[in-house]
């Protein structure tokens, strides 16, 4: 995932970078904590305040739920702290420092429930909570709207499927090397845990209910009632799945929220780089534009609607002269 934080890294505004990284976390800033799911099992939690937060505050939360930890993905949420959110980064069941054993996103209803629902009975919250999840941990996210919890307030998913199984059985073809490469490399305390992984992909060769249990159907997407953004790339072997999630939460959610849902298509995708293939008005083949719309759906700062529209995307062509000539830009429509 390193080519992930070189992208966040670029196309942050600058002041949000130098907020974050230069301040140190002291004090009741940082809390680090095992946080109790409905069935006992303990997961690691870490807990980020913004700086000078008042006890007597309350404040919403975004959180990420994620099989890297806080080290690799989980600090994303951070980005947002010095605009007076508060960043929670959870280790799934059975990953990093987390009790129980790794599902394959099986528990993930229930335990970003858990969650999320600890949050709200805390003091300093205020009652909303949001998520954000790139990859497995827009996996977890997806999850989140299957029990339908009253406190969810917005949702930034950036390269994840609707549905796992058409990404490791595409037409009914077993990606070996996407599946067992993956989960050889997740950390998990019980590193036994990965064959068993590993043998319940294998049993579940068919488009069984263990991977219906954690598609999206059309009862998830009445749930949405909330603002919601999403990230994709041309050349992301997820970008199927993400577009159907798109689709989902624009025209399934609720109608209050219908047709609200963003969606922003780069080049290249997740843990790629193409710099040296796309130039045009494109950092590491991608765009400021999903930054800016996260910091929209999460309500921090609203972008003008003149320019950027709820779908933008990179237009491909090769890269010559001809091609440039007819593609390689970006374009925004309705």
């Amino acid at each position: 995932m390193s080519g992930f934080f070189s992208v966040v890294l670029l196309l942050v505004l600058a002041v949000v970078a130098v907020a974050v990284n230069k301040i140190p976390f002291q004090g009741g800033r940082k809390v680090e904590t095992m946080v109790s799911m409905r069935d006992g099992v303990e997961l690691h939690t870490m807990i980020i305040f913004p700086r000078g937060h008042d006890s007597s505050k309350k404040y919403p939360t975004i959180m990420d739920r994620s099989p890297y930890g806080y080290q690799d993905l989980e600090w994303i949420t951070d980005i947002f702290v010095p605009f007076g959110y508060i960043a929670i980064g959870q280790d799934m069941r059975g990953t990093e420092k987390s009790q129980g054993n790794f599902t394959m996103w099986q528990s993930d209803a229930a335990d970003s429930n858990d969650l999320g629902n600890w949050i709200v009975q805390q003091d300093w919250s205020d009652g909303r909570v949001m998520t954000f999840g790139a990859s497995a941990d827009g996996m977890g996210s997806f999850q989140t709207i299957k029990e339908n919890p009253s406190w969810l307030a917005a949702q930034y998913v950036a390269w994840a499927p609707a549905e796992m199984y058409q990404i490791l059985f595409p037409y009914g073809a077993y990606k070996q090397k996407t599946a067992e490469d993956w989960l050889l490399g997740v950390t998990m305390p019980n590193p036994d845990v990965v064959y068993d992984n590993i043998k319940t992909v294998h049993e579940n060769e068919a488009h069984t209910d263990f991977w219906k249990a954690v598609e999206l159907n059309d009862k998830d997407y009445s749930n949405i009632k909330f603002r919601s953004a999403f990230w994709g790339g041309w050349y992301d072997l997820f970008v199927l799945g993400t577009i159907q999630a798109y689709d989902g939460y624009n025209l399934k959610s609720d109608p209050s929220v219908q047709k609200t849902s963003v969606i922003t298509i780069d080049p290249v995708g997740h843990c790629l780089e193409g710099a040296e293939f796309f130039p045009q008005n494109a950092v590491e083949g991608r765009t400021g534009v999903a930054i800016v719309q996260a910091f929209e759906v999460f309500g921090i700062r609203p972008h003008t609607r003149n320019a950027i529209k709820n779908v933008t995307f990179y237009v491909m062509s090769s890269n010559d002269d001809a091609g440039k000539s007819v593609g390689q830009y970006w374009t925004s429509l309705e």
